[in-house]
């Protein structure tokens, strides 16, 4: 397996100065029938590219191989058994008739979660950004994803006014960039559709319609056991207030579904309601954001982020509530929606303070093909920070060769020593060390 993912990064590089062209001899059709096009193969802008008179789809590939030293999982270990991170699979981005745009992935990842991602689990079996997992030997663990995303718009009358259509298998997004805390793009994702109305760029409104899954199995001896299922649905707005002035409103509500033959008078299968309120101030240059959102009985937050020149900053402040906020939000997969804010094992145990303070924070600097960064969370009295540097092989997919680390202190993991320092280095697509950050977009410093 190794040996097959160097040397498909060995050709796939051998092969960025040369793009054949294939073309069919079929004719584009304008039904939807069976139709031909001219698919483009090389690395000077996609993998490959497939367009038809109605259709533009590219595909790349994604490679992570990264080796990892350090801290082990447990104080009893000597080391890491097998000390190899590997992220692979592909992405893709369509555009078809100029209203439909389709995006999606597929990935799977063997290796070693970071400190922190560690330290959330305890010994659940539920990865931030992924959902389930298979854990192995040596702290390892073996999870899949795939996500995908189509959406419509549909000019109005009103030629200000556009109608929107989304159908995903992905996570949404709902708060500030780094830590929102109801709905998070980097979470696990589940399927949701919305249904949207925009007017210019002064007011947006959504309802959205989405099935969860949790980590609670149906009884044994069931014909084809599942987990159980959650019905979510909330509806957002966005509105602006002159150039500088964004406010939104979002109002949701779940509960859980019975399985079949299961009476659902039981108070698990009652509605249960939770909001989020935001606003965001844009200074006159655009070179500064701040925003505050707030979670009645889970969490309020201030983050501010800034760009100048080769460098992109972002910080966020929480206050968050140690008493029953995992009963607020929905969860898929055992992992939470918005950004993961107490450590899973934590609610099972009691808080010195009913809330307690989370900050997180990143910086990138930008320079040609060098690029550099670091990345804190802070946690009541616990920490981690990583830091990361990378030459880019390949801007497109894009590929880089990462060398970076990662140090800790943290107090009261089921399965984590307290402190510890872990280094990594490889040829990877992603810039940071945590192997569940990257979606469609940027790591972090938006």
């Amino acid at each position: 397996m190794r040996f097959r993912l160097w040397a498909l990064a060995v050709i796939s590089l051998c092969c960025a100065h040369h793009t054949p062209t294939l073309a069919s001899t079929a004719l584009d059709s304008t039904d939807w029938s069976h139709s031909g096009g001219q698919v483009e193969i090389g690395f000077q802008e996609h993998a490959a590219t497939w367009r038809t008179s109605r259709m533009t789809l590219h595909v790349d590939p994604w490679l992570c191989i990264r080796r990892v030293g350090g801290t082990p999982q447990r104080n009893d270990e000597s080391g890491f058994e097998e000390p190899w991170d590997n992220l692979r699979g592909a992405a893709f981005h369509g555009e078809l008739d100029g209203v439909w745009t389709i995006t999606g992935s597929l990935e799977e990842y063997q290796g070693i979660p970071t400190a922190w991602e560690r330290h959330w689990m305890g010994e659940g079996r539920s990865l931030p950004g992924w959902g389930r997992m298979k854990p192995t030997s040596g702290g390892r663990v073996d999870v899949a994803r795939g996500r995908s995303r189509t959406t419509g718009r549909f000019a109005l009358p009103n030629h200000r006014d556009t109608f929107t259509v989304s159908l995903a298998y992905d996570a949404a997004q709902w708060g500030n960039d780094l830590a929102p805390l109801a709905l998070d793009s980097r979470s696990a994702p589940y399927p949701h559709g919305t249904l949207g109305w925009k007017k210019g760029d002064r007011m947006t409104v959504e309802a959205t319609a989405a099935r969860l899954a949790g980590t609670e199995l149906s009884t044994p001896g069931e014909t084809g056991r599942s987990y159980r299922q959650t019905d979510a649905v909330w509806t957002t707005w966005r509105g602006r207030l002159g150039d500088q002035i964004d406010l939104g409103v979002l109002v949701g509500s779940h509960r859980n579904r019975p399985w079949l033959q299961e009476p659902d008078s039981a108070a698990q299968f009652q509605w249960s309601n939770w909001a989020s309120v935001q606003g965001t101030v844009q200074s006159a240059n655009g070179a500064h954001r701040w925003t505050a959102e707030w979670v009645p009985h889970v969490a309020s937050a201030l983050s501010w982020s800034s760009h100048h020149g080769d460098w992109r900053g972002t910080f966020t402040l929480a206050r968050v509530q140690t008493q029953g906020t995992e009963d607020v939000l929905p969860s898929h997969a055992g992992t939470p929606l918005g950004t993961p804010l107490l450590p899973l094992w934590s609610f099972d145990n009691s808080w010195e303070s009913s809330a307690v303070w989370r900050s997180e924070g990143a910086v990138s600097w930008t320079h040609q093909r060098m690029r550099a960064g670091l990345h804190v969370l802070t946690l009541a009295n616990q920490w981690w920070l990583e830091g990361w540097g990378a030459w880019t092989l390949q801007s497109e997919w894009p590929l880089h060769l990462t060398a970076g680390f990662e140090t800790w202190q943290l107090e009261g993991s089921p399965n984590m020593p307290n402190e510890g320092l872990r280094w990594r280095v490889g040829v990877s697509h992603t810039l940071v060390m945590s192997p569940g950050r990257p979606t469609f977009a940027q790591p972090c410093c938006p």
